[in-house]
């Protein structure tokens, strides 16, 4: 993890292997008090997936991000559109993780998971 986090903010690593279709992929990133943190796959308004074809990833790409994070409870939710999850019928679903810099997982999956799953992670 290359981000540098303001002092008491932790760096967490988002990492998403996508099916053979990015297009049907979003997720959202809540605290504790279901306040939306960060998104990414979705239109402007939030209200429709736009997925991550648009923004140029291709199918079997991974899409990278970090997010600085206070000390708490966050839940990650992930979306897909067709309702597969990360599967597409092939013998190589596609895969997420979220991670801290020394390589703990904090929440990760893949694979058919329907229209959505959720993790819930803490930070210390």
């Amino acid at each position: 993890i290359k981000e540098v986090c303001a002092v008491g903010k932790t760096p967490v690593a988002i990492s998403i292997k996508f099916d053979n279709y990015p297009e049907e992929t979003a997720w959202e990133l809540y605290n504790s008090s279901n306040q939306l943190v960060a998104s990414a796959g979705f239109n402007a308004a939030g209200t429709s997936i736009t997925g991550f074809k648009i923004l140029g990833f291709l199918a079997r790409s991974t899409f990278n991000a970090n997010q600085c994070l206070s000390p708490g409870t966050y839940t990650f939710v992930i979306y897909d559109k067709y309702g597969d999850g990360l599967a597409d019928g092939t013998t190589q679903p596609g895969t997420y993780s979220l991670k801290l810099a020394d390589g703990t997982v904090l929440a990760s999956g893949g694979g058919d998971f329907g229209q959505f799953e959720d993790k819930t992670f803490t930070i210390n």
